[in-house]
């Protein structure tokens, strides 16, 4: 039941032991200076070469900004070809991760947005996987490859509209855990979004929440509370015990802009 994201940021906290709050927005460590660019913004390296078995292809890693300043994409262009044939489809895909001054600041996966990490230099390191298919004989080839580009980026930064805190509370006598879950709308212009819930034994009462139990015996429940603009609002959730394999409890948080959905997720990992 799990929703796909054009964005997503990881939050964990222990669920068994003393309460703790952690909020989550996305908001990547990356370094702050004087911003020179507030619109979106694109930035392409060389195009590099990735052959095998006598298959070539030119591929070029771009780094973008979206116009809102929240989030970045690794993409990549690229064509293939052989002394014999070229595809008439040409797709890279694989992980990247981003460094600044040797320290990781972000990864991801190519041609999907992550959190921005804000205005610097930036190393961008990808495992790519070209496969090359069209209606040939040829179709199907596959090329790998490691490759690298530095770029600067001069986009100022801004946090999603949207945050979440997750208080995780203890066990009681019926081995029962109780959460909180706070979702706040600090934008706007972002309409309303929905925060989504899932885990095994999970419930609510919370009024406006919606429930919906697993069909088969390994699926997990969901829970889906929509969060109105300019809305905070606080969902009180029970997990039930179950074994230590399908203990975490996991969220997201999507809102639609224009267009494009994007989200925040977490989860709350058993201790």
């Amino acid at each position: 039941m799990r929703r796909t994201f054009l964005a997503a940021l990881t939050m964990a906290t222990a669920l068994c032991g003393p309460p703790a709050t952690q909020a989550a927005t996305a908001a990547p460590g990356g370094p702050q200076r004087a911003v020179a660019q507030a619109g979106p913004e694109e930035h392409c390296g060389g195009i590099q070469k990735v052959s095998g078995g006598g298959n070539s292809a030119n591929v070029k890693l771009c780094a973008k900004v979206g116009q809102a300043g929240r989030f970045m994409n690794i993409a990549t262009g690229s064509n293939c070809w052989n002394a014999l044939h070229t595809w008439k489809h040409c797709d890279v895909t694989g992980p990247w991760k981003m460094f600044h001054e040797g320290k990781q600041v972000a990864e991801g996966a190519l041609n999907s947005p992550v959190p921005y990490v804000g205005p610097g230099t930036y190393e961008v390191v990808a495992e790519v996987s070209v496969h090359a298919h069209d209606d040939s004989p040829f179709s199907g080839t596959r090329l790998h490859d490691t490759l690298a580009s530095t770029f600067t980026l001069t986009s100022e930064r801004k946090d999603p509209p949207y945050t979440v805190e997750v208080t995780p509370g203890r066990r009681d006598a019926q081995s029962e855990t109780s959460m909180t879950f706070t979702a706040t709308h600090k934008g706007e212009t972002e309409t309303q979004a929905d925060l989504m819930i899932w885990g095994h034994g999970i419930s609510t009462t919370t009024p406006g929440c919606e429930t919906d139990e697993g069909r088969e015996r390994d699926e997990a429940t969901f829970v889906t509370c929509p969060i109105g603009k300019g809305e905070k609002k606080t969902v009180e959730l029970t997990a039930a015990k179950v074994e230590a394999d399908e203990c975490p409890v996991t969220w997201e948080l999507s809102w639609l802009n224009g267009r494009q959905t994007f989200g925040i997720e977490g989860n709350v990992a058993c201790a």
